[in-house]
């Protein structure tokens, strides 16, 4: 592979005739994205789509600090976000932070460490649920780039796992992407000792609510390792909360929300379908018809939330379906969202890239 970036585009869409205004690809792509996604399945966060990366802990520099937590079972009060952050369909300005490698979203919480387990209705975010101790660590977060693509991150450095530890034994992140709303942990071990034999860490997403057969609303990782299996609603009465060794110098897991329509004109207009996918050296890019619109702009992200690509597209000028080929040959295999804006229409797609 090389940094080089191809255009992405063609530069004139496929012309669709009253024959085949929308071809047979497309159709069965929507058809599909449809059935997939049900109202009494928005809030569900099993629906997130994992991924396991290497990258790089890089502590925070100049943070705002969160003196409370460098204690043992403490809960910091609401941290205001610098920009709406949609989780599980469900868009929050808050969070609070705690001693126990978890972030509680409900927005009025007090401490509450009971079982270290997701699924319980709590809406969090965990990348490292335990019975952990802040004593001698510092707690802080920042907000890095530049709207729409900022990054807000909250970092337990330098923590203990076992409310009687003393010596740090790992450092975390949580990363909330703006626009995007993928949601990422980065780890780096510490020196101190790590005892596996009473470590019991959940790490994933609590969504909040029962959704299935009456089971918690979950991602649960069955490990801490660089290809974790995943658990969720969908497949386990219960989550892990066993996982008893530490992630990798970064270890980097990113949960990515399932496509959805950023405006109810997008839902009104139709969604935006994309085809293999996972893709390989290219795919399809399916637009609905946009009888008011000329042109598109069409960005694509990878799964940090960074613009890789940014492209204008023509749209049919007689209001028909737009259909054309992307090449993707030349970008890394791993997670991407594409993002179509074209006047009050904007809507977005995930794309796996093998």
């Amino acid at each position: 592979m090389t940094n080089f970036i191809p255009p992405l585009f063609a530069r004139k869409p496929v012309q669709l005739t009253s024959a085949h205004l929308w071809s047979s690809a497309c159709l069965l792509a929507l058809a599909t994205t449809l059935a997939a996604i049900q109202p009494s399945q928005a809030q569900d966060v099993s629906r997130y789509q994992f991924a396991a990366s290497n990258g790089t802990f890089t502590p925070l520099s100049g943070g705002t600090p969160v003196s409370n937590l460098s204690a043992n079972d403490a809960i910091s009060t609401n941290i205001s976000l610098p920009f709406a952050f949609t989780y599980g369909g469900r868009a929050v300005t808050t969070l609070q932070a705690t001693t126990d490698g978890y972030i509680d979203l409900r927005g009025s919480s007090t401490y509450s460490q009971s079982i270290n387990a997701l699924g319980m209705g709590l809406t969090t975010i965990a990348p490292f649920y335990d019975d952990m101790t802040g004593v001698n660590g510092t707690a802080s977060y920042a907000v890095s780039g530049a709207a729409p693509n900022r990054v807000f991150t909250f970092e337990w450095l330098n923590w203990a796992d076992g409310f009687a530890a003393t010596a740090p034994s790992l450092s975390f992140q949580v990363k909330l992407y703006e626009t995007t709303n993928v949601v990422q942990f980065v780890y780096r071990p510490e020196a101190g000792p790590f005892d596996s034999s009473t470590a019991s860490a959940s790490i994933g997403l609590d969504g909040g609510s029962a959704t299935v057969s009456g089971r918690g609303n979950f991602i649960s990782l069955t490990n801490a390792s660089a290809s974790p299996a995943i658990v969720d609603n969908t497949t386990a009465t219960a989550p892990v909360n066993t996982i008893n060794t530490r992630p990798a110098a970064g270890q980097t897991y990113t949960f990515t929300p399932a496509a959805i329509l950023a405006t109810h004109q997008g839902q009104r207009a139709g969604r935006i379908e994309v085809f293999p996918n996972p893709a390989q050296r290219a795919f399809t890019l399916c637009l609905p018809a946009l009888a008011a619109e000329r042109t598109a702009q069409v960005t694509l992200l990878n799964n940090l939330g960074q613009p890789v690509r940014t492209q204008a597209l023509s749209l049919n000028p007689d209001g028909a379906p737009t259909q054309t080929q992307v090449e993707v040959s030349a970008l890394a295999a791993g997670l991407y969202t594409i993002r179509v804006q074209a006047g009050g229409y904007s809507a977005t797609q995930q794309l796996a890239i093998e």
